[in-house]
């Protein structure tokens, strides 16, 4: 996520995960677009000396996010190698 208060070229940007994606399509500025939920993984950014910028409730923040093509075909082999061979699955490597 870039936080809008602090310029990410000397901050950085803070990483996260998507908590859930709106099952309802929502119209925002004659685009159609799903509402997303994330949470961050740290509270903070950092300067490269350590500096300590925190993240505070009521900040804004662009967020990009990290996505994949693939068919349907290669789902279900996937779904279905992992079945077949459990040895290659990374969930039983943890």
């Amino acid at each position: 996520y870039q936080i809008d208060a602090y310029d990410y070229s000397q901050w950085g940007f803070a990483s996260g995960k998507v908590v859930e994606i709106g099952k309802d399509i929502e119209f925002l500025e004659d685009q159609s677009v799903f509402k997303v939920r994330c949470s961050l993984d740290q509270k903070y950014l950092l300067l490269k000396n350590g500096f300590r910028g925190n993240l505070k409730k009521g900040m804004t923040l662009n967020a990009n996010f990290k996505l994949s093509r693939r068919t349907l075909f290669e789902l279900l082999y996937d779904k279905m190698n992992d079945w077949l061979n459990p040895a290659n699955n990374s969930l039983t490597h943890q």
